[in-house]
């Protein structure tokens, strides 16, 4: 929703539309950044959290270092900010495609990874028991 904002705000001609702009994008940026310690505790457990939180934020520094020159270089061509903002929402739009297809990469690593009956009959011999089972617990009750 970041990049969503950061790619409309060419758009917003009038103070009325930059009013809500300012509320999605503080809202998003906020959590966004108040979820980073949350994620970064699941991800690597509690013994590592310090350590990790150190690469975390020092990979985050690096494009707080690198873009403001490129946005600085485009708006010299450009003449306008359009092209940053673009180039802004872009950038963050496709960071989160990778993480949804990373995560989408494990959860489907995750699926196969459990074993499987060999055969389709080893497949109906649990379904029949399975039935069974309840229709005897509905049946007793």
């Amino acid at each position: 929703m970041e990049g969503l904002c950061c790619l409309f705000t060419p758009l917003l001609r009038s103070f009325t539309l930059l009013v809500p702009f300012a509320v999605l994008y503080g809202y998003f940026d906020g959590a966004y950044v108040a979820l980073i310690p949350v994620v970064t505790s699941d991800v690597v457990g509690a013994p590592y959290l310090s350590s990790a939180l150190g690469v975390v934020y020092f990979l985050h520094a690096i494009p707080y270092l690198i873009s403001p020159p490129i946005g600085g270089w485009l708006v010299d061509i450009t003449g306008s900010y359009t092209a940053t903002f673009f180039l802004s929402g872009a950038t963050l739009l496709a960071s989160a495609v990778v993480l949804s297809a990373a995560n989408g990469i494990r959860r489907c690593r995750r699926v196969t990874s459990e074993p499987r009956p060999l055969s389709l009959s080893d497949q109906s011999d649990c379904f029949v028991s399975y039935r069974k089972e309840a229709v005897s617990g509905a049946t007793d009750s």
